[in-house]
């Protein structure tokens, strides 16, 4: 099942992996007038079959067997679907994760881990990315792309850290090349431009390194 899912998630990018957890909260959200981040397994069931996914009943009650919630129905057995999310994106690797933390850092001038929303959105470059320069799409749709699914924020308007490396963390899934995920990072963010002690300005990117 999580081959499926991660597959289909990927060929549909970004996008792909904030919608099925916008679904999983959406319905949290409805069937209890709030949400604690667990859905029985009959509701995890309902939202991968309405995303597109052709996976079966049996399928989804072996993901919560692995994980021992082995009724699927108590409230003690169901399943975090935030943590399935992420961990259909899979491993991170230091390197990725250190671009991640340095385009953040860019923004986050006061080192308190949060960073307003909208400082975010208008900072990031869409005309660099790889999609604009080869000519596959327009920046105008790249940007509309990121400010779209990038809207995790607190009531104050802020996004966290940890926000801001989930969201990377799922565009990283849909890069396989090490390189080509620095390149971009290094481009929409003008990393170039960091050179602050501390940052990771150094690390290799290849054509992309070099300001």
């Amino acid at each position: 099942l999580k081959t499926t899912v991660r597959s289909g998630l990927i060929s549909r990018g970004v996008h792909g992996f904030i919608s099925l957890l916008r679904s999983f909260e959406d319905l949290d959200k409805s069937d209890r007038g709030g949400y604690d981040g667990n859905l029985p397994l009959a509701e995890f069931y309902k939202v991968l079959r309405d995303s597109g996914f052709n996976v079966t009943e049996e399928q989804c009650r072996s993901v919560y067997a692995t994980l021992d919630l082995t009724s699927g129905t108590d409230e003690a057995d169901e399943l975090d679907y935030s943590e399935f999310v992420d961990d259909l994106a899979g491993n991170i690797t230091q390197t990725r994760l250190a671009m991640i933390h340095q385009a953040f850092a860019k923004f986050d001038t006061n080192s308190n881990g949060f960073v307003p929303l909208e400082e975010l959105h208008s900072g990031y470059n869409a005309q660099k990315h790889p999609d604009v320069t080869s000519g596959k799409r327009l920046a105008t749709q790249v940007h509309r792309e990121f400010v779209d699914n990038f809207t995790v924020q607190d009531s104050h308007g802020k996004v966290s850290v940890e926000a801001f490396e989930l969201y990377f963390k799922f565009i990283s899934a849909c890069y396989l090349e090490e390189n080509a995920f620095q390149f971009m990072m290094w481009n929409v963010w003008d990393l170039h431009q960091v050179r602050a002690g501390g940052q990771v300005a150094g690390v290799g990117l290849g054509k992309g390194g070099h300001a």
